[in-house]
């Protein structure tokens, strides 16, 4: 779980940043609409981004589901068979 976060963990926060923003633009909208539109949406995307980071690893490790850890790290070329 903690190779996990480390891979992809910097992506999904850098994602969520940039969409919450993206959407939380739309505040700045005169029409009233658009700005509930795009409040709505940034707290959606944060909330998913907690419970990507702290929800999701709890529920895992809860009922089993984490998996094996992998010992071979990524950056090892696969051995050929010839």
């Amino acid at each position: 779980m903690a190779r996990a976060l480390e891979l992809t963990g910097r992506d999904v926060i850098f994602t969520c940043a940039v969409l919450g923003l993206g959407f939380g633009t739309l505040l700045l909208s005169e029409f009233q609409p658009t700005a509930h539109f795009g409040g709505l949406t940034a707290l959606t995307i944060a909330i998913a981004l907690a419970a990507d980071l702290v929800l999701l690893p709890a529920l895992l490790r809860a009922t089993g589901h984490l998996g094996p850890v992998a010992v071979t790290p990524l950056h090892l070329p696969l051995e050929e068979t010839a």
